[in-house]
């Protein structure tokens, strides 16, 4: 008799001895059994005969009618003869219990209505008594069905024992897959939350381990693995239970590893049948008791990213919709990595300034504070170059920059600095120890020969001036954002010329900045009486269909005495002022009325102008800026709003941002990768398009710097479906390199400079494709 079937009897309790039991119970005699194998030979004679009566009967019922569809009638026969045979050859013996068992089980698993079954053994015994008055004497008919319906009883009592017992087991397993399901939501539910809120790549990881660890107590070891460039695994963090050999499941893992992303898919291993794959890895087993092992591969557009590694010492028996939940949460893991990785290298490049490799301003103030902890005396400089926006207009921004890095090299060369760092456009900040005589004097000299000797960019010799503010320390604060505000009014008073060589240093007297600066707040009121502002536009260019497909907004200030001045000179005054509400709204007003104009002209362009997160910060702003719409009979979706990647951080300027996207208004993030946000923020605002910001198209195609910057942002703008824009484009080779990036818009001096309505009109009637693309193949 098979195994299977008496371990199944004696789970059910079925042994020799309960089935003598029930025998006994039934009153079931060896006469009886004689009874039954007296009448077996003539019965079987008519076996068909007893078939085809019990076969018409059942498929009389609806319910067998529905079961036979898919049944074989013939089978069913077979086996009904074979069971009549069974039934009046049988001992009714312990080998005849489990046959019965077996029959129960069969039934159960071939999904018969358990109801059915007391039906059928009605009906062949009653066929079966039907027939004995052929096959017997008259006066021993009563006693052989009496017989006959105490065997037939313990068959029954056999039977349905083992088919309710089928079904409680298959429940039980129901309820076990059931939970086991449920414990594995509760599993993936955490490590989702956990994903959404990972901060950094160290506490992505570490909790990802320790959720499956604290989730799974048969788990032996979880490990998360990683390609090399050179494209081997390796293990970026593990978990093992009680301390275990640390290197040796480390080199195991990374066994492992290499299966998993050579087979790109979930896959399930066990050791005994696996060994010869993982000859490090059976090791375990043998010293461990460690035989199951999982691996998910970490997917990321359909690039491998890495592998998470689960070892057991019991089965996992994941169903495959758990494999496929825990398969998608561990892919989800992986484009949070992405993400986190790409973060990273936005905030270390946020730090440091990508084109010079020194501190930005945040990494200097912060090393500033240290030295000042340290030192006694110190000269913080900030040196500017003063002509610097003279030589990117003579020769270009490209030999700007490059002026910019020969100039930080020269610095960096520099031996007596504590602390580099560029810290603006042109402002190079350094911290100078004070001479023997208690002065930076020696120092500063050394820094202006150093300077301002020539430099030869390409065929060009640029001798550019500098001049220095400087703020000593503890003189003039021990402080580092105090000294460098003072040492920045230093600077701004060498600038003015009111410094020694162009040398100045911070004194109390430059307070009077202060009046100043209540001169130029009436300057800037005056402006706007005499309309001294002006809206310039500098159009937008859609590269695939090579049109135009819009325009920005940019304020000059057309000043009396000084000539048109560019924003970066007074937008900041603005801004710390208050004046960018009033000169903002006035934007907005000419940015409608342009467009109505445009409008007139029948050129269907969009024109979008710039919002401070001054501005957005007003409680009154949408109130107004629905005001001006109407005012020029425009809708709020007419009009497109630029706004800083700076500003997203704000959760009160993202709500503003929400409030007007609802009213109608188009966002646009302008000079994106100069600050940096989180794939939360970016994902939460309403906005339609990314700029991408013109310090990194500048170094475009030669930087790989820049060039891996923007695929970055060009890859993060794609998975958040962001239109792109790529700004600052001022050649021909940029614009062809950005093209094949996948821009889908450029601006940028390429195309035309920023220029008055009337002259950007004229351009729109001008534009030929042909004088800015590359001939397009037949």
């Amino acid at each position: 008799m098979d195994r299977e079937i008496k371990n199944l009897a004696e789970a059910m309790g079925l042994t020799p001895k309960s089935f003598e039991r029930k025998k006994v119970l039934l009153e079931i005699a060896e006469k009886d059994l004689l009874e039954i194998r007296f009448i077996g030979s003539p019965l079987l004679a008519k076996v068909e005969e007893i078939v085809k009566e019990l076969q018409q009967y059942l498929l009389a019922i609806p319910e067998v009618q529905e079961i036979a569809k898919d049944y074989d009638l013939e089978v069913f026969r077979q086996k009904a003869k074979e069971y009549l045979e069974e039934l009046f050859g049988a001992n009714y013996d312990y080998d005849h219990c489990l046959k019965l068992a077996e029959a129960g089980t069969y039934y159960y698993q071939a999904g018969i209505p358990h109801h059915l079954i007391p039906i059928g053994y009605r009906k062949l015994s009653s066929i079966i008594i039907s027939i004995l008055p052929e096959i017997v004497p008259k006066e021993l008919c009563l006693p052989i069905k009496i017989s006959l319906e105490k065997i037939f009883f313990l068959e029954l009592i056999v039977i349905m024992h083992a088919y309710f017992y089928a079904e409680e087991q298959k429940l039980r397993e129901t309820m076990v897959r059931l939970e086991r399901l449920n414990h594995t939501h509760e599993l993936v539910k955490d490590l989702h939350k956990h994903i959404i809120r990972a901060e950094d790549l160290h506490n992505l990881i570490q909790g990802t381990l320790k959720i499956f660890t604290d989730g799974c107590p048969n788990l032996e070891a979880i490990a998360i693995c990683t390609i090399s460039p050179e494209g081997s695994p390796y293990v970026v963090a593990m978990n093992i239970r009680n301390n275990k050999n640390q290197e040796f499941f480390r080199k195991a893992f990374c066994e492992l590893a290499q299966i998993g992303l050579e087979h790109r898919a979930v896959l399930s291993l066990h050791f005994t049948e696996d060994e010869k794959k993982l000859p490090l890895i059976s090791k375990i087993k043998k010293v461990y008791g460690i035989n199951y092992a999982l691996s998910f591969p970490i997917s990321v557009w359909d690039k491998i990213k890495g592998t998470l590694c689960l070892l057991s010492s019991v089965p996992l028996n994941l169903s495959q919709l758990e494999v496929d939940l825990l398969a998608e949460t561990v892919n989800d893991l992986g484009l949070v990595w992405v993400y986190l990785e790409s973060k990273r290298e936005l905030e270390e490049f946020h730090l440091k300034d990508h084109l010079t490799g020194l501190p930005k301003r945040d990494l200097f103030t912060k090393g500033l504070d240290i030295i000042l902890k340290a030192e006694e005396n110190v000269c913080l400089v900030i040196a500017d170059i003063s002509d610097f926006w003279a030589i990117n207009h003579e020769y270009g921004y490209g030999i700007g920059d490059a002026l910019l890095q020969k100039v930080s090299q020269r610095i960096k060369e520099l031996p007596h600095p504590l602390l580099r760092g560029r810290i603006g456009a042109d402002d190079f900040t350094l911290v100078l120890p004070m001479g023997k005589e208690g002065t930076p004097t020696k120092y500063l000299e050394e820094l202006r020969r150093t300077l301002e000797k020539p430099y030869r960019i390409q065929e060009h010799q640029v001798s550019p001036s500098f001049t220095l503010g400087c703020a000593l320390s503890p003189y003039d604060g021990t402080e580092a954002d105090d000294l460098l505000n003072k040492a920045e009014l230093a600077r701004q008073k060498a600038k003015e010329g009111k410094g020694v060589e162009g040398v100045a240093f911070y004194s109390p007297e430059l307070l009077e900045d202060i009046r100043r600066y209540r001169e130029l707040e009436q300057e800037i009121q005056k402006a706007l009486e005499a309309e001294e502002f002006e809206i310039f536009l500098q159009p937008r260019i859609e590269v695939k269909f090579r049109r135009i497909s819009g325009a920005e907004a940019l304020i000059r200030w057309n000043h009396p005495r000084k000539g048109l001045i560019p924003p970066y000179q007074f937008i900041p005054f603005l801004e710390e002022s208050g004046w960018i509400q009033e000169v903002g709204f006035w934007i907005l007003s000419q940015t409608c009325q342009i467009i109505n104009q445009l409008r007139l002209l029948d050129h269907n362009i969009r024109v979008s102008c710039n919002v401070s997160v001054i501005q957005l910060r007003q409680s009154d702003f949408k109130e107004n800026l629905l005001k001006i719409t109407k005012e020029h009979d425009l809708e709020p979706e007419d009009l497109y709003l630029e706004i800083t990647e700076s500003a997203l951080a704000e959760p009160k300027i993202l709500q503003a941002i929400s409030d007007l996207k609802s009213e109608g208004f188009h966002w646009e993030i302008d000079d994106f990768g100069t600050g940096y946000s989180s794939l939360l923020y970016l994902k939460k605002i309403p906005a339609s398009v990314l700029k991408v910001d013109h310090s990194f198209v500048r170094g475009l195609p030669d930087s790989k710097e820049d060039t891996e910057i923007v695929k970055l942002i060009l890859s993060l703008a794609q998975s958040l479906n962001f239109t792109t824009v790529a700004e600052g484009v001022e050649h021909f080779e940029q614009l062809v390199f950005l093209t094949g990036l996948g821009v889908q818009e450029a601006q940028g001096y390429h195309f035309a400079k920023p220029m008055p309505i009337e002259e950007f009109i004229a351009y729109v009637n001008s534009y030929n494709p042909s004088d800015y693309f590359w001939t397009k193949k037949s």
